[in-house]
């Protein structure tokens, strides 16, 4: 009596640490916060209560994913495929970096268009300059041709004792003169029109550029959310294949049985525009 005593007490002492610190419940409540072992309640895959996924694939007896007896669920070759599957974020980086790319090629060719605009205005302010002094240059030999035809009507002219043909070639040299100049001052008044149709072309050629550039954003952007609608109806089908063939325990055969689960609780499938 004495001697089984003391090895009940020595036996609760060493009970007593576990019990505290390494206990069942304690172990359960470690186990409650990992996402793979959820606590009591209704299974992910079966909708049933009081039992855990591994509870559940023992009481199968097969993968709760495929339904094959062959392997458990994280060595599945549907969720491996599924892992390697490519995802959606460097499709959407690429696009990304490719409108970047056209941004900046947009953005140089509209920067040679403000260059070009500046050299064509340039050039039409010289050349409003240019006419301004044939103008001036044609003024003055009309003035100098008026002059000598009234002195030559009037009598009063002081070329009078200059010989015959000395006269004549001046007329002449002034008639010249004056035709050069008027068909100087015609060039240069054609051109600050085209110039500035050039201006005007280009200003409306710049416009169109950006115009396009806005369109082909939203043309990206509308790319962009097509593709994630389509990877969002490739998920949504994937997770219809996944939940065909998935099995649970008939109620009437026990452990032995299976059949296929409802979709029921399926998400619905999202609208691909």
């Amino acid at each position: 009596m004495t001697s089984g005593l003391p090895s009940a007490k020595l036996t609760n002492d060493k009970k007593r640490p576990f019990n505290i610190t390494e206990g069942p419940s304690q172990e359960r409540k470690l186990k409650a916060v990992v996402p793979s072992t959820p606590a009591k309640g209704n299974c992910k895959h079966y909708d049933k209560l009081g039992h855990t996924t591994d509870e559940c694939w023992r009481k199968v007896g097969a993968c709760l994913c495929c339904g094959s007896r062959e392997h458990r669920i994280p060595e599945c070759p549907l969720l491996k495929e599924n892992e390697r599957r490519p995802n959606v974020r460097p499709r959407k980086r690429l696009t990304l970096k490719r409108t970047g790319m056209i941004k900046s090629e947009v953005k140089s060719t509209l920067d040679a268009r403000d260059g070009l605009i500046d050299t064509l205005r340039a050039q039409l302010a010289g050349t409003e300059a240019q006419l301004m002094e044939a103008r001036e240059a044609v003024a003055t030999l009309r003035a100098a041709q008026a002059t000598l035809e009234l002195a030559d009507a009037a009598g009063a002219s002081t070329i009078r004792n200059v010989p015959d043909p000395k006269v004549a070639s001046l007329r002449e040299q002034l008639v010249s003169a004056v035709a050069r100049a008027e068909t100087v001052e015609h060039d240069l008044a054609a051109q600050p029109g085209e110039l500035q149709s050039a201006i005007t072309q280009v200003a409306l050629t710049g416009a169109e550029v950006t115009e396009l550039t806005h369109q082909l954003s939203e043309l990206h952007t509308q790319v962009s959310q097509h593709e994630a609608d389509v990877t969002s109806s490739l998920l949504w089908v994937s997770h219809l294949r996944l939940r065909s063939r998935r099995f649970h325990p008939s109620p009437t055969e026990g452990g032995g049985g299976e059949r296929r689960i409802l979709n029921n609780d399926a998400p619905t499938a999202p609208v691909v525009t």
